[in-house]
């Protein structure tokens, strides 16, 4: 029959690549995959300080980004970065390392006590699946904050 599956819960995924999409290259270090945050931000939201915004960036095993996603859009004070959303969007790319990141509308780059929790939940929670948490980088207009950087990975 058109439409059915003979297989009860198959889940088919598809994967296309906006021809909208500019290739962003590889990470190198901290400061370019803040540069590219920004440039993110920028693009889809007008500004780094508008709100709190999730993103990851899903890199092979060359460090070439992939592809990135938009974890969650939160207010001014806060976004939702889950695990399990991670670890699926990784799989579903292939990816072998991610880095998170978000952005802090107020400028202060210290992460806050969450920012250090969900840090420590994502890397336990991919390590199971052998992806890499490659960094945790908090983004400002001024500059970043890079867990990976400040050894706290």
């Amino acid at each position: 029959m058109i439409g059915h599956s003979k297989y009860a819960g198959e889940v088919r995924v598809s994967y296309h690549r906006d021809s909208n999409f500019k290739d962003i290259g590889s990470v190198i270090n901290p400061q370019h995959a803040s540069d590219k945050l920004r440039n993110i931000l920028d693009l889809e939201f007008g500004s780094v300080e508008y709100r709190e915004v999730a993103f990851v960036i899903f890199l092979n095993k060359a460090n070439r980004i992939i592809g990135w996603s938009t974890l969650s859009i939160g207010e001014i004070g806060g976004c939702i970065m889950s695990v399990y959303e991670i670890a699926r969007q990784a799989l579903m790319t292939n990816a072998t390392g991610v880095i998170v990141a978000h952005n802090h509308p107020s400028g202060n780059l210290s992460p806050s006590n969450p920012d250090i929790e969900t840090t420590k939940k994502i890397k336990e929670g991919l390590k199971t699946l052998d992806i890499n948490l490659l960094d945790h980088v908090i983004v400002t207009r001024e500059g970043y904050y890079s867990f990976a950087e400040e050894g706290r990975l």
